[in-house]
Formats: structure tokens, C-alpha cells, sequence
């Protein structure tokens, strides 16, 4: 969870300029390092999760966070919707997404250092016995 939440963080930081450059060549460069710092997000989402649950609850839990993405997800469209029409402007969202990009990786981080490696000890030492 740790790379997870340094992904968030680090790609937050690209997120502000995406809406407000006039410099494709800028533009890739944000594109390239958001894309790149996501990556670190997404390619530890199961071995995250995997961690700290039990291995008979790996497919149950996948099927729960999938349902959520995607439910999540869904509503994103309506929700930019709402923020253009407030602000006139599609731009203004970017910003706001990377403010909640740097608010969901100090999630991360929080979380990892108060329960993540409780969690990962309790399912480690009940899969001993």
C-alpha cells in the first residue's frame, strides 16, 4: 500500500497542469508521468489486497472491489458533468481530481502504517496454525 499511495501522490502532482497548459508537448509529459505513477497504484491492487485476506476470501473480495471500481466508475461522467457546469469550464476538474488523488494516497499511506501490517501478521499467523 505504500506504492500505492506514493503512485496517487506523485501522479496528483501531474493532474493540475493537465487542464491548464497550451503546450501539447507539456501535455504528453503530464500524460506520460500521471500514466506512470498510476501504474504504481494499479499493479499492487491485488497484491495489496491479497496480503491481508484470507485465502479463501481472495475471490469474494476481488468481486467486491471490482463491483466498487466500476460502481464508482460509473458515476464519474455525471459527476464531471456536474463540476463543468458549475465552473463553465472542463478544465477546472483536473485539479480537483488531483486534490483527491493526494487525499486517497495519504489514505493509503495512513492506513499501511496503522493497519496494514497488523492486518498482513493476523492472516500470516492463523495461516500457520
Amino acid at each position: 500500500m505504500v506504492i500505492q499511495g506514493t503512485g496517487l501522490i506523485l501522479g496528483a502532482l501531474f493532474l493540475p497542469f493537465m487542464g491548464v497548459t497550451k503546450n501539447i508537448w507539456v501535455l504528453y509529459l503530464c500524460f506520460a508521468g500521471w500514466g506512470f505513477f498510476r501504474a504504481f497504484f494499479d499493479s499492487n491492487i491485488y497484491a495489496a489486497l491479497y496480503d491481508v485476506t484470507p485465502s479463501h476470501l481472495h475471490a469474494s473480495c476481488s468481486s467486491a472491489m471490482i463491483m466498487t471500481g466500476f460502481a464508482v466508475g460509473a458515476t464519474a461522467p455525471y459527476v464531471l458533468a456536474l463540476i463543468k457546469e458549475s465552473t463553465g469550464s472542463l478544465s477546472a476538474t483536473f485539479p480537483i481530481l488531483g486534490a483527491i488523488w493526494l487525499i486517497c494516497g495519504a489514505a493509503c499511506l495512513w492506513v499501511s502504517s496503522r493497519h496494514y501490517n497488523k492486518d498482513h501478521k493476523k492472516i500470516y499467523h492463523d495461516n500457520e496454525r
